[in-house]
């Protein structure tokens, strides 16, 4: 997408954003609120080519997950959103079926306006199988459990296609540290019975994709002769102008609270590491933004710290914090809410696990820290230092278009096409 049409359409939808947000505030009419407000989840993706009916053909991949991806919810559905668009942009005619359901139109709407067929029903994919698994070249299979369920589906209508197992993140290495976290003896078994099933269906599968060099080097221990590709966190890049340092102020939080190890980084945050914070600075807010917050976690008796729940627009929320801070103490893969921050052009304090799979210097383009005095010490610097937040929101910035735009992680896709022997 060229530079002028990336902001056209970065300013309509913070139009929209900010029109959704006045008729709220305003006590407009709800149901206009909420239309506008989808208008500006729906472009989270950038306009894509045509619908894939209307396109030349190309080998037919099929990428098969749970539910439809919400790319306005979780960078792990933005990276999957983004990776369909990038084959298709390749080349590909490429369908998308949902394991559960077929989602809300609009989050089908994103994918159609990428190029993509999206079925909306089991029935659905069963008979696209049935009609197309003779011309189907590659299946990506996205998740251990769909992987394991839809594996032998896939072998026996489509026998001469490629299979490949898309990780996300290896659930094995995240129960593994929950276990170390909790001193949980049944957590650590369930992590090897987990290792087994993964590296299983590495076995079984033509190619596996993970998010990490970490990850990988994991599983090619236990399968050395197998075929991997490394597709990180993707993200289209914010426009600028950004707010300065003296424009903000704060902590944030993003993440998805049915995902627990975000659930325990904010226990761990309020109860921990705020407090030291606020011995060394004084007072200091912490927003935390994410949908499906527990209870407790909405209910906690402190009024400088704010939970919003599920926005619609991170940009507001990026643009006034002073900080991201991303404490998690277990967890698995690349965590897409590191380098989303540092997109928007703010300064990162992580864990050695939040870190994993951010190619950035430690210190000079995010900060890393483990243990309570550490971290507590680093969110010190950044939110006093401001020669040092300029310089580490400059590198972070620059790490992210350098590394992990579309045009930077395509290629990584079409290099595993290669691989298997998939021209477009």
């Amino acid at each position: 997408m060229a530079a002028g049409a990336a902001r056209e359409w970065m300013g309509r939808a913070a139009w929209i954003a900010a029109r959704a947000r006045f008729l709220v505030q305003s006590g407009g009419v709800p149901r206009v609120a909420r239309q506008l407000v989808d208008r500006a989840a729906a472009m989270v993706l950038p306009p894509g080519p045509p619908p894939a009916v209307d396109r030349r053909p190309g080998p037919h991949v099929l990428v098969i997950d749970k539910y439809v991806p919400t790319p306005d919810r979780d960078t792990g559905s933005l990276r999957l959103s983004l990776m369909m668009r990038l084959l298709a942009d390749a080349g590909a005619a490429v369908t998308f079926a949902p394991m559960v359901g077929g989602g809300e139109e609009r989050h089908r709407a994103l994918l159609a306006g990428s190029g993509i067929e999206v079925l909306t029903h089991r029935g659905g994919r069963d008979a696209w199988l049935a009609s197309n698994g003779s011309q189907l070249r590659l299946a990506i299979l996205v998740r251990r459990p769909i992987a394991r369920a839809a594996l032998p589906r896939v072998r026996k209508a489509a026998p001469s296609a490629k299979v490949a197992y898309e990780t996300i993140d290896l659930e094995s290495v995240r129960e593994a540290r929950r276990a170390e976290v909790d001193g949980n003896r049944n957590a650590a078994a369930f992590a090897q019975r987990l290792r087994h099933e993964e590296v299983q269906l590495v076995r079984d599968c033509d190619a596996t994709i993970v998010t990490t060099p970490e990850e990988e080097a994991i599983l090619r221990g236990a399968v050395p002769d197998a075929l991997f590709a490394v597709v990180p966190a993707i993200h289209v890049m914010p426009e600028p102008p950004f707010p300065g340092v003296d424009a903000r102020c704060g902590l944030l939080f993003v993440g998805n609270f049915r995902h627990g190890p975000n659930v325990d980084a904010v226990r761990y945050l309020a109860d921990v590491l705020l407090p030291r914070v606020r011995t060394a600075v004084g007072p200091v807010t912490l927003t935390v933004v994410g949908g499906n917050p527990p209870r407790w976690m909405e209910q906690l008796d402190d009024p400088d710290i704010e939970v919003t729940g599920w926005v619609p627009d991170l940009r507001p929320f990026y643009d006034r914090a002073r900080v991201a801070v991303v404490p998690l103490r277990f967890g698995a893969g690349m965590k897409g809410k590191v380098t989303e921050a540092m997109a928007h052009g703010v300064p990162v304090v992580t864990t050695a696990v939040g870190a994993e799979g951010v190619d950035a210097h430690r210190g000079d383009e995010l900060m890393v820290a483990d243990g309570d005095e550490a971290m507590a010490s680093a969110l010190t610097t950044l939110l006093t230092d401001d020669d040092e937040w300029r310089r580490l929101a400059t590198n972070g910035r620059a790490v992210v278009a350098e590394r992990y735009s579309p045009a930077a992680v395509g290629p990584r896709l079409t290099g595993l096409l290669d691989a298997l022997g998939i021209a477009t």
